[in-house]
């Protein structure tokens, strides 16, 4: 699992920071993002496709740096045309945490 804390960094930059690093996981594999808050969280999933990956945690931080962690697992997703669909279960996975 590759982990990111990006508590601090500026909205814009973390979130590229996120973007990249999603790149460059592989299908089934999780990232663990640490960040500011609830509105970075809310940011975050403006800016990161639900077809990419189903939530697997998402918490509070204990201690003085505060902040929200998230694993975000990248889903397998099978090619069709030009659209990409997940597996049912993903999708259920996916809403269950909303």
């Amino acid at each position: 699992m590759q982990k990111l804390d990006i508590r601090g960094v500026i909205q814009p930059f973390s979130f590229l920071i996120i973007s990249e690093a999603f790149k460059e996981i592989r299908e089934g594999e999780t990232l663990e993002i640490m960040l500011n808050g609830p509105d970075a969280v809310t940011d975050l999933f403006k800016i990161l496709p639900p077809s990419l990956y189903v939530m697997l945690l998402m918490e509070e931080c204990k201690g003085n740096d505060g902040g929200v962690r998230l694993q975000l697992k990248k889903v397998i997703t099978k090619q069709s045309g030009t659209k990409n669909y997940r597996t049912e279960n993903q999708i259920q996975s996916a809403t269950k945490g909303e």
